[in-house]
């Protein structure tokens, strides 16, 4: 029914267009045909109905701005001033009416989110012009921050958001607005406005790099950026028709000129120069509202979900160095601090000499996500994030020894919480184990100690592995001989999971590496021996038939495995002069549940991450079977027999 409707309405509206062009008198012409459809037009969008209003949006609003240009400044006055007349609200009791007159203000300001995107798409009106017009309507836009509606807030985000021209500054009053609307949506639970959301700030940071990127080529070279063929032509027309209107008005050419925004060199560099602080001021607001508006300890998971989606915008395109996702901008003409490589003078949490955001409070906030948050997905992007930032080497030894203390004081939890029994915190340990590995001890060199008994004439990158290669034969020892106390005291999945991050984050191919080729295929072939003795230890217990006991024709015989491992260490730990905790049955189950279930879950931990690390070890190193890469040669560091040997085991 609605593209049919459409097509009438588009007769109509085109034999409107024709008529005022054949008039004698256009503009007489055009206001009459603009009195025939604006009252009509203004009752249907603040009817109750949100599909009528949609309808109205996406098929008629358009085309009638497009025929009659001068029906958007009468619409948008008609709206200002609508209202419910007297007889429909006391026709209902004083609690109904006061609901009626919430639901038709509601619908109000979503009649005029429609037709002001509907008339920014065709650049008929600014925020300026929309104040000149009616100042009620910017109060009643600022009302809508609040509308009860997820998708009229999205709406009203793409009117913010969007433009004709990407070039097109922003309004301070716009900025406002959107801020707003922001903190207040932070925590949304519809998961379409927050797609919808992103989608619509993705525009915004195309915008922003565009304006800066124009601005910054007027203020170097005093002229603004040629625009295409068709944009000179669209541009020269407007500037004709308005011309001549405002003679038509009794205005001069300079007056009209100057209300179209044509401005002398000095001002137009002028202007150039304060929208390039307006930008970069928008852009730390942004900032500070992603990192301290949302990513605060006890933030929910949408608030956490949504401050690291902002966060990931920010960091494609305002990051300093990095092509930026825009068109014809190579990078920001300016470097936003909070983006760029930390600084650890100072600690991570305080505020930068500017009061901004600093990029070390915010890699600070980004591990205590990853450390902290129990959803797996704001983990996953947490680090994503940590991966992707610019962390370059100090250039001094002050900066130097403050970023080694940061990372160690961090590697240091990190390797608490791999040592930790429960999955979720062992994962964020060998998560932060693995950002440590790759940003400091790889990429700068850094030497950091995974193990502090390890001493060594040993490259970082080395040392660093063989520290985390010796804890896991610890938890192996533990494991032969005790299976229950290695699982309450020396858990080894994080181990293993880092261990594995580790094998795949080598870049093997590198000149470090190879020219210690011969003690990493022997850390290799260590760590492998170890993954294979654990696997052994522990299969034990997976490959009875009824790990569990809950097989009656097996429950006897897996029961009798589990008791005198139980026993065993109980035995040990009487020796020990320990038997007042550990033996006692009751405080076990309390702190760490059933020990059968204890040993059982330690036990096929242990061989799903033993799975994947051998998996790292046999794909991930360069192979006998490989001797050069791009024309160097590759010295082999895992043999054919041990991939073999490893594909048995599996």
């Amino acid at each position: 029914m609605a593209p049919r409707v459409s097509t009438l309405v588009a007769a109509f509206l085109e034999r409107a267009a024709s008529d005022t062009k054949k008039a004698s008198d256009p503009l007489v012409t055009e206001k009459r045909y603009v009195s025939l459809w604006a009252e009509p037009v203004v009752v249907a969008l603040c009817k109750d109905d949100d599909t009528s209003r949609r309808m109205l949006a996406q098929h008629v609003l358009p085309r009638l701005f497009e025929a009659l240009p001068e029906s958007v400044g009468t619409i948008l006055r008609q709206l200002s001033v609508y209202c419910l007349s007297d007889a429909d609200l006391q026709k209902d009791g004083r609690f109904a009416s006061a609901q009626r007159q919430q639901r038709f203000d509601a619908c109000r300001q979503h009649a005029l989110i429609v037709v002001l995107k509907a008339a920014r798409a065709l650049d008929l009106v600014s925020i300026d012009q929309l104040v000149a017009m009616d100042a009620g309507l910017i109060e009643m836009l600022g009302r809508a921050v609040h509308h009860p509606d997820w998708s009229v807030r999205a709406d009203m985000l793409g009117l913010l958001c969007e433009a004709r021209k990407l070039s097109t500054p922003l309004h301070e009053i716009e900025l406002n607005l959107l801020f707003r609307l922001l903190r207040v949506s932070s925590n949304a639970p519809s998961a379409d406005f927050r797609q919808q959301q992103h989608s619509a700030l993705t525009v915004l940071a195309t915008r922003l790099v565009t304006i800066a990127t124009h601005a910054d080529r007027i203020v170097t070279t005093g002229h603004p950026p040629v625009p295409s063929q068709k944009v000179r032509h669209r541009e020269r027309a407007k500037r004709e028709t308005a011309i001549a209107r405002g003679k038509a008005e009794g205005k001069s050419e300079a007056q009209v000129l100057s209300e179209l925004g044509i401005l002398s060199q000095d001002e137009m560099v002028a202007q150039a120069r304060v929208t390039l602080a307006s930008v970069e001021k928008t852009i730390n607001t942004w900032l500070d509202l992603a990192v301290r508006g949302c990513l605060y300890p006890g933030a929910g998971f949408s608030k956490v979900a949504m401050g690291l989606r902002w966060l990931d915008i920010l960091c494609c395109f305002f990051t300093p160095g990095r092509p930026a996702q825009a068109p014809d901008s190579s990078a920001i003409p300016f470097v936003v601090p909070g983006l760029s490589s930390p600084r650890f003078e100072k600690e991570g949490g305080q505020l930068s000499d500017s009061g901004t955001v600093s990029a070390s409070e915010i890699v600070t906030v980004l591990t205590q996500v990853l450390i902290d948050d129990p959803f797996e997905a704001n983990r996953a992007s947490a680090f994503a994030l940590l991966t992707m930032w610019p962390l370059v080497p100090p250039d001094d030894e002050l900066a130097a020894a403050a970023a080694k203390r940061w990372a160690q004081d961090l590697l240091k939890r990190g390797l608490f919480l791999v040592n930790s029994t429960r999955a979720g915190e062992s994962e964020s340990g060998a998560l932060i184990v693995r950002w440590v590995f790759r940003k400091f001890v790889v990429l700068q060199n850094m030497r950091l100690d995974a193990d502090p008994s390890d001493s060594g004439n040993l490259s970082p990158a080395l040392s660093f592995a063989y520290g985390l290669a010796s804890q896991l034969k610890e938890c192996h020892d533990a494991a032969e001989r005790n299976l229950l106390d290695a699982a309450q005291h020396y858990p080894m999945h994080g181990l293993l999971t880092a261990l594995q991050y580790v094998v795949g984050e080598i870049d093997y191919s590198s000149s470090d590496v190879q020219s210690d080729a011969k003690k990493w295929h022997e850390w290799l072939d260590e760590l492998g021996k170890t993954a294979t003795k654990v696997t052994n230890v522990v299969l034990g217990v997976l490959t009875n038939a009824s790990p569990e006991g809950n097989v009656p024709s097996s429950y006897s015989e897996v029961e009798d495995r589990i008791d005198s491992i139980i026993h065993t260490g109980e035995a040990e730990n009487d020796d020990a002069s320990v038997s007042d905790d550990i033996g006692d049955q009751d405080n076990i189950d309390s702190v760490a549940g059933p020990k059968q279930q204890v040993i059982l879950s330690y036990c096929w931990r242990a061989v799903k991450e033993v799975s994947g690390l051998l998996a790292a070890i046999a794909t991930c190193p360069p192979g006998s079977d490989l001797g050069s890469q791009d024309g160097l040669v590759i010295a082999p560091l895992i043999q054919e027999e041990t991939v073999g040997d490893i594909g048995s085991l599996l």
